[in-house]
């Protein structure tokens, strides 16, 4: 059973990625376990055919499985949908590896191998290149104020914690 803590945080997560309505069908398959299109219409007042079509966009990206059975009494198929919650954890943990490779780790190369100078008014920073390119001055028209030093150790300890934050998630996760 899934808390509500974890229901909330998958409902920002499916809102985020599709829209509120997609995290509408997947808090009423949270509930139901497996569902019918017709009970999700039923149960959360939404048309048919936007649950279908939510249903398939959850399907394509594999939040959504379907189980199908023939119906006894008039032959026909009835399909049932269920969250895959695996695959849900599968696919945030390789946004959270995209986010540390892509993101955090090249920030903080850019942030060590770079010498950075800022405009005390407008507080933009400038690489050592644009400053000395300027004489030392804020480019920013109408200003002209004297670049100073910026010291951007305090950032990379930030950015340091931040992926050693990630990195000891990810092991744990692993672990699993």
């Amino acid at each position: 059973m899934i808390s509500k803590e974890e229901k909330d945080y998958i409902n920002k997560i499916i809102t985020k990625l599709f829209r509120p309505e997609a995290s509408k069908i997947v808090l009423a398959l949270l509930d139901k376990g497996e569902a019918t299109e017709e009970w999700i219409a039923k149960e959360t007042g939404m048309k048919l055919s936007l649950i279908r079509k939510l249903l398939y966009e959850l399907y394509e990206k594999g939040y959504v499985t379907f189980k199908r059975e023939r119906d006894e009494k008039t032959g026909w198929y009835i399909y049932y949908a269920k969250f895959n919650i695996d695959k849900f954890n599968e696919l945030l943990l390789e946004r959270i590896k995209i986010i540390y490779d892509k993101k955090l780790k090249i920030r903080l190369n850019y942030e060590k191998n770079n010498i950075f100078f800022i405009c005390p008014r407008h507080k933009r920073r400038y690489r050592i290149e644009e400053a000395l390119a300027n004489n030392y001055l804020c480019p920013e028209e109408g200003c002209g104020q004297l670049l100073i030093h910026f010291d951007n150790s305090a950032y990379i300890k930030k950015l340091t914690e931040k992926i050693q934050l990630i990195e000891n998630i990810l092991k744990k996760i692993e672990k699993i």
